[in-house]
């Protein structure tokens, strides 16, 4: 199984890239795991179709087989044992991939939400995008730190 993590939105600042890099490496010690940003087209200037050019660059990376889980705001919040939990469900469903994706500042095409599988939400407060990828990814990590038993998570 490989995991996936997709990233829309613009770039970001250095330590951004830093937090981002810290916890691909560490992943990288759990799983087959693989971040990319996409980057909306430049010349899509209207909120509206900069929205659709990026669902539409994040559909065209996506396998039939792919369970595809969106990072919103309406999706369901967990705590980091029970995310951890959700994922090693996710897994002992063997997909060949599993696909999270933060959208950029302006959320998700119609056509995305459509093709997703799931939806979870970090909070009921609004991040910035940049920040959501940082997040994200250690609370992916501290999840495999749970399945896998290490001292990283403390209750």
């Amino acid at each position: 199984m490989e995991i996936i993590f997709l990233a829309g939105g613009q770039k970001h600042s250095r330590w951004v890239a830093q937090g981002v890099d810290l916890y691909c490496q560490r992943l990288r010690h759990f799983v087959k795991f693989r971040y990319q940003e996409i980057t909306p087209d430049k010349r899509t200037l209207r909120r509206g179709s900069m929205v659709l050019a990026e669902s539409q660059a994040i559909l065209q990376r996506l396998d039939p087989g792919d369970y595809l889980v969106l990072l919103d705001e309406k999706g369901r919040q967990y705590s980091s044992r029970d995310f951890a939990g959700y994922l090693q469900k996710r897994m002992n469903a063997a997909p060949r991939r599993l696909v999270f994706v933060s959208g950029g500042a302006y959320g998700f095409h119609s056509s995305l939400l459509e093709r997703a599988n799931g939806l979870i939400s970090l909070s009921s407060m609004t991040f910035p995008h940049h920040l959501v990828r940082v997040v994200f990814l250690e609370q992916l990590y501290r999840a495999f730190s749970i399945l896998k038993n290490t001292p990283y998570h403390n209750d």
